[in-house]
Parts: C-alpha cells; sequence; structure tokens
C-alpha cells in the first residue's frame, strides 16, 4: 500500500526515482544554455501528480539556472508539499531565482561552498542552507535525518548520472516525446558508469497523447 514507507524502514535510507523527459534519441535537452520544451502537457499534467507522491524533490544547478524552476506542486492544493532540494557550488547561485520566492513548503540549498549570501539566504521563510560534500549518499542520509521518505530526482544529467553510480536508485521514469534533438544535445544520466548493471522489472508504459510515459522498479526492490 505504501512502498516507499516500506523502503524507508526496510533500507533506512529514502525511495529513490528518476524522473525524465526526453526525445527518441534520449537527450534531455539541445546543446547550449536555453531550455529545451520537450513534453506535453498531458506528460506534464502527469508529472506534477508524480511530484505530489514525493516527500522531496531534487535537481542540481544547471537545472536551476536554466529552468528556473518553481518545484512545486501546481495542479492540487497540498497540505505538506514536497521539499526542495538543490545541489550547488554556492547559495549565491540561487540569489533572484523563483524558488526563494516559493513559500508553500521548505527549500534546503545543499551547497558545497560557504558564501557570504549564506547569512541572508538562511534568514528567508522557508529557506535552509546547508555546506557540505553533497553526494548522494550524503544527500540519502540528510532524507534519513530529516525523516524525507521519497526522493524524486528531477534534474540534470549528471547528478542523475552521480545516483545511477552510486547505485543509488530504485525507479525510473521518463516521458518520451517523438522528437529526435542530435547534435550535441545533453543526454540523460550523463556520464554515469555504474558499479554493476542495473536490472529493472518489466516497465509499464502509458501513452499520454502523443508522448509515452515509462516506468520501471528496480529488480529486487521492496
Amino acid at each position: 500500500m505504501n512502498p516507499h514507507y516500506n523502503h524507508f524502514y526496510t533500507h533506512q535510507r529514502p525511495w529513490v526515482t528518476l524522473k525524465t523527459a526526453m526525445s527518441l534519441d534520449g537527450k534531455t535537452n539541445a546543446a547550449g544554455d536555453a531550455r529545451t520544451l520537450i513534453s506535453n502537457q498531458a506528460s506534464y499534467a502527469d508529472s506534477q501528480r508524480l511530484r505530489s507522491q514525493f516527500q522531496a524533490l531534487l535537481i542540481g544547478e544547471r537545472t536551476l539556472t536554466i529552468d528556473d524552476p518553481q518545484l512545486t506542486v501546481r495542479l492540487l492544493a497540498m497540505a505538506h508539499p514536497p521539499v526542495r532540494l538543490i545541489v550547488l557550488n554556492t547559495s549565491a547561485v540561487a540569489r533572484e531565482r523563483r524558488i526563494l520566492r516559493e513559500t508553500t513548503g521548505e527549500t534546503w540549498l545543499l551547497c558545497r561552498q560557504a558564501s557570504a549570501s549564506d547569512t541572508s539566504l538562511q534568514a528567508l521563510p522557508n529557506v535552509e542552507v546547508r555546506i557540505g560534500d553533497w553526494t548522494p549518499a550524503a544527500i540519502s542520509e540528510l532524507c534519513v535525518q530529516q525523516g524525507w521518505q521519497s526522493l524524486l530526482v528531477e534534474g540534470g544529467a549528471h547528478l542523475q548520472a552521480d545516483f545511477v553510480a552510486a547505485n543509488l536508485i530504485d525507479e525510473w521514469v521518463s516521458y518520451i516525446a517523438p522528437t529526435i534533438i542530435g547534435g550535441a544535445g545533453l543526454p540523460a544520466v550523463m556520464g554515469a558508469v555504474p558499479s554493476e548493471q542495473l536490472a529493472f522489472e518489466q516497465p509499464t508504459l502509458k501513452w499520454l497523447g502523443t508522448d509515452l510515459r515509462l516506468r520501471a522498479v528496480r529488480k529486487g526492490v521492496e
């Protein structure tokens, strides 16, 4: 009935899902520093429902600077919206970003280095600044400490690759659009080198208009 809860207390770590929106050739963004819109509106609505099922959402610095996301669940009201986690080099990168203006739920800036902006950002409502070596294992441990039973890693490709390489992935959800980006576009889980082949159960497929949602759970995950 509640796989996230069961997994959290069985394995003492959060259930981790990687979510991607990609083209037929496996690209998540075109080359360059502009955001590439890939998915259709049906996929967008479905991804909003997916967000609502998790206690914490995670993105990296490149996703923050290129997409400037709000990381909110906008299609339904939630008494306890997911916590927003962003891995950054310094908190200064987050200044003037839309995510800091969100007052529904908490925003945690997971910074690798201290910055002069830490104190002022920490003083904002619902903002927490933490300094550390934010590896996937460290992020997972933070989730355990805070009681966040599920983590949705929304981007970017390098951060997701780190979770794959660390063998900290329980589920994969992809929204695949009937388009080809080609060229030097950014592939999903860029640079992932897992220590072993990651095997999944047979995926479930769902059409969302012209897009296809693929969901797969790791073999042996409880």
